[in-house]
């Protein structure tokens, strides 16, 4: 973008690019031979922003090598009588605070100076954005803030409870007055700054009330507004809103002094939900007595969140077998089969006790999931107690590495590669495997009734299509034929791969996207998703105006489902059918996601009031999965609704409940067989696998009385989780077995995760 306007060499103030002097101060604009540097020293190379009655300047100090330097500016040029007197107040406020403070989080001040026309003060550069800037690029979405994950939420508190404790134990106490996203500078690392001491003052006991009321609509505590002194608790108050902000994403300056209780469930959720409730309290006597006492409940919160939980051991197995052996020197072969042999029946008697306790675990937690569905059955409402208009955040504290996943078989590769496996399906029989890594399609068999399951053949190459692959399916109930999405191709295949000698029949058909009478001939679009109905006969896949439905017998063209205008300029990015078969799902690139009825193409718009990329249909019809970001969403259905005769029903929710226990983007949830728990995979290299149940798990687990294992009462939910690190390449896609006992991942390599099946219950 071309240049519009030059700054004085001189006093800093901005001209437009064909001025020859400075407005301000008269200064050359254009010297042939002398740099001029302000005030002998400081090279200006860009204004970072402006407001007020100023402007600030990233700078050069040519005095310290050109370390750069921030330049806060006040020009007085033009300014009335009343506005000269405040910004000298704000200004001399500034330099007198900062200029005697020294803290982490807080700026540095070199020095001040000025000149006829402008005051000046050079405090440190810090790298970065404000907290607005950060949350409005990051976690705003369609003009609505995404509430942050808990770690994050935790991690801003603290910071900014230090840096406050340390303004309030001043002699006298400082009071900023003005916390709010704008005043907080965050670097690219997460450290926060608190920025523009303009309106900050010292505390002085007895008086009744400011002389001045300063502070932000939304953030700023009753009493700024002149009905008392502001004191520490007017900024424990700011803060309050923040946190509040942040859990929650109602912004406080739509409706100051009132703030809707949060619904945060999990360990140390009770605490978090009291403590923001006292801090934005009206009556300043009911807000913690200080900052120090904030930052202490939020410390215990954060270390809450980070032990992990020791699950309660209902009986001591066998000793699990080595996860690989070692060959002394000798008759190597002969030692070898005879090590294999022993390690086969250590894994035979060890998978054989587990599965007995899974057993006897799943008699007695048949009953918890029947309570669980009877109130499923209820409402989301009468199992978590949600208002209409609430939503829950489900944080169940630090993830467990307790067994779920089992590490005496930590992982069974299927398919090495170095490619991306962007897709992995397990056949509905438990006994294959398809794997879509970039642009060839494969199939393994497995036994899955093995113990634990075992590879029974080689990795068998179906396909090698021109383009990546995309989307991949496996039909449900009959399983004889493989789905798979190349570019804008849907390819149906079909036959025998038993053994070792490949495939032996190939029945494959390719599907081309049917157009509308009047659509031109660029409408196809890239198939990002297929989907299955449940009964196995129709598949449906995306095109340019909604989703395509065809028979999978006859290959033949159904139905198109056809979206409204508003969603025209979206790519589908996930489908999902009903248990049903009677609706069908979508997520959507830049829209919330939606749903059609197939028997008369009934559009739903925003079934879900966020952005989504990902949905998953659970098994029990009743809810969405949905995930954007790091969150995983779970949303009731209200079926009386969804069954009207209305072409376009944007209602038909219940409230949000929220899983934030991952710190990456989430890329695939998947429902277990039978409906109680989810699994989500994350792309970082870390804690990325997690297995996870929004609903009550009081009758569910095993030692149920045990708070160690999950928390007894409504609403608390509970987590295992691993990390799968392949090659720096966290979790792409997930599938679980039939019968839920164990889980397929792709990273850059396909494995097998067994599981420890008693702990579900």
């Amino acid at each position: 973008m071309a240049t519009t306007s030059i700054y004085c060499p001189s006093c800093g103030a901005q001209n437009t690019i064909d001025a020859d002097t400075c407005f301000a101060c008269q200064h050359p604009l254009h010297e042939p031979v002398h740099e001029t540097l302000l005030h002998n020293r400081y090279r200006l190379l860009d204004q970072l922003g402006s407001g007020g009655f100023g402007a600030v300047h990233r700078a050069e100090d040519a005095h310290e090598q050109g370390k750069l330097v921030a330049i806060k500016q006040i020009n007085l040029a033009g300014l009335t009588p009343q506005q000269v007197i405040e910004a000298t107040d704000g200004f001399n406020r500034e330099v007198s605070l900062l200029s005697t403070l020294s803290h982490p989080h807080l700026p540095h001040i070199y020095e001040h100076f000025t000149d006829p026309d402008h005051w000046y003060l050079v405090m440190d550069f810090l790298e970065g954005e404000t907290l607005e800037a950060y949350l409005d690029k990051t976690y705003m979405k369609r003009g609505a803030l995404t509430p942050l994950p808990l770690n994050e939420v935790l991690d801003i508190g603290l910071q900014l409870c230090t840096v406050l404790d340390y303004l309030h134990t001043r002699e006298p106490a400082i009071i900023f007055r003005d916390v709010k996203p704008a005043n907080i500078m965050r670097t690219p690392t997460g450290t926060l700054y608190l920025i523009d001491f303009g309106i900050a003052r010292h505390y002085k006991p007895g008086k009744p009330k400011d002389t001045i009321p300063f502070g932000s609509p939304g953030y700023a505590a009753p009493e700024q507004y002149g009905k008392a002194q502001t004191s520490p608790r007017s900024d424990t108050y700011s803060l309050g809103a923040l946190l509040h902000m942040l859990l929650s994403g109602d912004d406080p300056v739509d409706n100051p002094f009132h703030f809707d209780p949060l619904r945060l469930y999990g360990e140390s959720m009770s605490e978090l939900t009291t403590l923001i409730e006292r801090m934005v309290s009206l009556d300043v006597e009911q807000r913690p007595e200080n900052v120090q006492e904030v930052r202490d409940t939020l410390q215990a919160i954060s270390d809450a969140q980070n032990n992990a939980r020791i699950l309660p051991v209902v009986a001591t197995p066998p000793p699990p077998p080595p996860s690989h052996t070692t060959v002394s020197s000798g008759n190597g072969l002969q030692q070898m089969m005879v090590q294999r042999q022993q390690l086969r029946k250590q894994r035979q008697q060890y998978w054989s006790y587990n599965r007995r306790k899974s057993r006897r675990g799943f008699v007695i937690g048949t009953i918890g999931i029947v309570s669980a569905l009877a109130l499923v059955g209820a409402g989301l409402d009468g199992l978590f107690q949600l208002e209409q208009d609430r939503i829950g955040v489900c944080s169940c504290g630090a993830p467990s590495y307790a067994s779920l996943f089992e590490q005496a078989f930590p992982l069974i590769p299927v398919y090495p590669t170095t490619a991306q496996l962007q897709n992995v399906s397990w056949s509905p029989d438990g006994n294959s495997v398809a794997l879509a890594a970039d642009k060839n399609l494969c199939v393994q068999q497995v036994d899955a009734a093995g113990s634990p399951p075992e590879i029974t053949s080689k990795i068998t190459m179906l396909y090698h299509t021109a383009s990546p692959i995309l989307a991949l399916a496996w039909q449900p109930e009959i399983g004889g034929i493989v789905a798979f999405a190349s570019d804008k191709t849907l390819n149906l295949w079909s036959g025998d791969w038993a053994g070792t000698t490949g495939f032996l029949q190939d029945t494959s058909s390719q599907i081309e996207a049917q157009r509308e009478p009047d659509a031109s001939t660029d409408e196809k679009v890239v198939i990002q998703s297929i989907a299955w109905s449940p009964d196995g006969k129709h598949i449906a896949f995306p095109f340019a105006r909604g989703i395509q439905v065809w028979d999978a017998k006859t290959q033949t063209h159904v139905k198109n489902l056809l979206f409204s205008s508003t969603y025209e300029a979206n790519q589908i990015t996930s489908l999902s059918w009903s248990p049903d078969s009677k609706y069908i799902a979508a997520a959507f690139s830049n829209s919330f996601p939606a749903v059609w009825r197939i028997s008369d193409g009934t559009f739903y718009e925003n079934v879900v009031q966020q952005n989504t990329t990902i949905v998953a249909w659970s098994p029990d019809n009743q809810f969405l999965a949905t995930a954007n970001g790091s969150v995983v969403y779970i949303t009731k259905l209200s079926y009386p609704v969804i069954t009207t005769p209305q072409k376009k029903e944007k209602n038909i929710i219940n409230p949000f409940i929220l899983y934030m226990g991952h710190s990456g983007v989430v890329t695939s949830v998947s429902w277990s067989p039978g409906g109680r728990y989810i699994a989500s995979g994350s792309d970082d290299t870390g804690n990325n696998l997690h297995v996870w149940t929004p609903f009550d798990v009081s009758n569910g687990p095993p030692n149920q009385n045990q708070t160690s294992f999950g928390h007894p009462a409504p609403g608390n939910a509970y987590v295992f989780s691993t990390s799968i690190n392949n090659n720096g390449t966290g979790v792409q896609s997930l599938s679980w077995s039939p019968d839920g006992s164990s889980m397929l991942v792709g990273t850059n390599n396909a494995f097998i995760y067994p599981l420890n099946t008693q702990l579900l219950g």
